[in-house]
């Protein structure tokens, strides 16, 4: 094998682990009977990277990246993405916020229980 192949698969990989070419990264969630499916539950990208976060879910429901404040409601209808540019580093939470109605008395309206799926972690560059 040549020098140059090699350096061709081994870009290539790397762009399929992490992204195209320009750094973006592309990661497909699914949400099945409220529990993650699909993906890792840390996601690690780079700052200034674009982030989509490809979203399907069994029912409707919310979720909340936070630190970012952005919300995507998936369902069982279609995929939703979440796209960002990782502009802050850290580690963030993605949630699933619990909207749906209570039918006993005592606690009538909605529930709304947050509760972590994943993390995005923004590294520097």
């Amino acid at each position: 094998m040549t020098h140059g192949r090699w350096f061709a698969m081994v870009v290539a990989a790397l762009c399929a682990l992490t992204g195209d070419a320009r750094g973006d990264q592309r990661v497909a969630c699914a949400i099945e009977g409220g529990v993650l499916k699909g993906c890792d539950p840390v996601i690690r990208v780079a700052r200034g990277q674009r982030v989509d976060i490809v979203w399907t879910s069994d029912v409707p429901c919310e979720l909340h990246l936070h630190g970012y404040d952005l919300t995507v409601k998936p369902g069982p209808d279609a995929p939703v993405t979440l796209s960002f540019v990782a502009a802050m580093t850290g580690r963030f939470p993605m949630e699933l916020h619990d909207t749906t109605k209570r039918t006993d008395k005592k606690e009538r309206g909605s529930r709304h229980a947050h509760r972590p799926l994943l993390h995005v972690e923004v590294l520097p560059p």
